[in-house]
């Protein structure tokens, strides 16, 4: 689970792109990001090779049940990264 650090853009071979430094977070973060997100908490996503996945409630549960048992039973160790001035 990370946190997206100081989003900032780039113009990379005529593109614009969205560069993030991500640093390990110790409880789950949710991303919200424009009302966008499929889920009222927010959309729970992991890396998969060299993209992320965005995973249903339930496989996020359970994969934050086991990756870090104390954050899935306490409330208020969920955090949200809201995006929405990015």
């Amino acid at each position: 689970m990370y946190v997206v650090n100081d989003p900032k853009t780039q113009i990379v071979q005529g593109k614009t792109v969205c560069l993030v430094n991500c640093q390990h977070s110790p409880e789950p973060v949710f991303l919200k990001w424009k009302g966008l997100e499929e889920e009222p908490e927010g959309d729970f996503y992991v890396r998969s090779g060299p993209g992320s996945v965005r995973l249903k409630p339930g496989s996020a549960r359970e994969l934050i049940r086991t990756r870090s048992p104390t954050a899935a039973t306490d409330a208020g160790a969920v955090g949200t990264a809201d995006t929405s001035g990015v």
